[in-house]
């Protein structure tokens, strides 16, 4: 068992100059910025140095649009991705990603059908939204990546983590859902409001405007995506050597604390259970500092990217058509697509309390 990082850590900001890399085919820029030529190597800076740092950037793929914002941290070797949950966006996420610059880059993701982005035609499978946050990565640069998801962006991050275990190995997980005793929509209503009691208002305001902003159509079909996801088997398909922090708040009735065990005892990763006493299930506007704790502290444990090296290597195969299956909700074909061999599954429990 590790010892649990008290809650409350924070971490200054910092910056560093990059130089972006070009879109992978199949991309297209789509907030004016023309799309490069061939080539996606990166060069980026070991140390820290002086650049501005850069607005949004809507990347799109046939109907599917993602917004990405990347912010430049005090180290270019690493780079926290932050997926967000269902009928919501990136903001909540802001004072997360702004404590984050001091350890490396930050990736602020809009998943399809966001506040201000269209909804494809057909509904993202929780596979579908993994492959496209992978496509967003790799056309976003290099360096050792930490995947950070809330509620259904938990469920991403594992995907992510399952699929290409090369890419992917350190990855926290903020409230995932769903906890198999109740996969069923009413009863996960009356868990969400039992929990919404106890989040802040200012996570209500966010949350109000954000679903506001979102067609009710795409909302259900992310819900409906978010409960048949099997996410208890997939952390059992992840690469032994990764490694996984599941934060829960105490007061949060959607991710109660048998569930984040047993999600613990099936993984495969090296994975950490940790609560945060006095939250509830969003905890990234309240309690920015354990999530900060718990990304960071994963970051120190990969070895650093350096000189071009990228930390997020090419697919082996048709990437292009793989996401594309993805995307559409096509199950994932047998193996990984980046030549990794997934160790078999093994439990592990390391759960613990944060003090």
């Amino acid at each position: 068992m590790r010892r649990a990082a008290r809650a409350g850590v924070g971490l200054p900001a910092g910056r560093v100059g990059v130089t972006r890399p070009a879109a992978p085919a199949g991309w297209a820029v789509a907030a004016g910025v023309p799309e490069a030529a061939a080539g996606d190597g990166v060069r980026r800076p070991a140390r820290p140095g002086p650049a501005p740092v850069p607005g949004p950037r809507e990347l799109r793929w046939g109907d599917v649009h993602v917004r990405v914002e990347q912010l430049a941290g005090a180290d270019a070797r690493r780079v926290f991705v932050l997926v967000h949950g269902a009928g919501l966006s990136a903001r909540y996420f802001r004072r997360v990603a702004a404590r984050l610059r001091s350890a490396g880059d930050v990736l602020l993701l809009d998943l399809p059908g966001a506040p201000g982005l269209p909804a494809p035609r057909r509904p993202l499978s929780v596979a579908g939204q993994a492959a496209v946050v992978h496509r967003a990565v790799r056309a976003s640069g290099g360096g050792e990546v930490v995947l950070v998801g809330q509620s259904m962006g938990a469920q991403v991050v594992v995907e992510m983590m399952a699929r290409w275990p090369g890419s992917y190995r350190a990855g926290v997980l903020v409230g995932p859902p769903v906890n198999a005793a109740e996969r069923t929509l009413p009863r996960q209503v009356l868990r969400y409001l039992q929990t919404a009691l106890h989040e802040p208002a200012r996570m209500w305001q966010v949350a109000v405007t954000d679903y506001a902003r979102t067609t009710p159509r795409w909302l259900l079909g992310m819900v409906t995506a978010m409960l048949a996801y099997p996410i208890e088997a997939r952390v059992a398909g992840m690469a032994a050597g990764a490694d996984l922090v599941l934060l829960r708040g105490a007061a949060d009735r959607l991710v109660p604390a048998p569930w984040v065990d047993e999600l613990v005892s099936r993984s495969a990763a090296r994975a950490e259970a940790r609560t945060v006493p006095d939250g509830a299930h969003t905890l990234l506007l309240d309690h920015p500092g354990a999530v900060v704790a718990a990304a960071a502290g994963l970051a120190r444990g990969l070895p650093a990217a350096v000189g071009d090296a990228r930390g997020v290597p090419a697919v082996v195969g048709n990437d292009d058509a793989a996401a594309a299956d993805l995307a559409h909700g096509v199950p994932a074909a047998a193996g990984n697509d980046d030549g990794d061999a997934a160790a078999p599954p093994r439990g592990r429990s390391a759960a613990g309390r944060l003090p």
